[in-house]
């Protein structure tokens, strides 16, 4: 699986929704006619509900670690490959990384 690492995940959210999947140059998710004209006008909805639940908010390691359960091939290699990893805080991700 292909991961886009958005630097502003929320747009791309917003902008997929709006655009059915087809922002990131999808095919376009297949959708019945109704529920197609009515998903774009919910986007800011979705992206809000998600922003609440997204690990930004966390204030526990365990709670970001609970909260990226979906995406961790995604947060190991945003780790592994981070432009400074001597700034890592290697304590704050270890639930990631395997070890607590």
């Amino acid at each position: 699986m292909q991961h886009i690492l958005a630097a502003d995940p929320w747009t791309w959210l917003g902008d997929q929704i709006t655009s059915l999947g087809t922002a990131a140059g999808g095919a376009g998710w297949p959708l019945e006619p109704g529920d197609a004209a009515e998903l774009p006008g919910l986007a800011s909805a979705v992206v809000a509900t998600a922003q609440q639940l997204g690990p930004a908010g966390c204030r526990s390691a365990a709670e970001c670690f609970r909260r990226t359960t979906d995406v961790q091939d995604a947060v190991k290699f945003m780790i592994v490959t981070v432009r400074a990893p001597e700034r890592l805080d290697r304590d704050r991700v270890a639930l990631w990384l395997g070890r607590s």
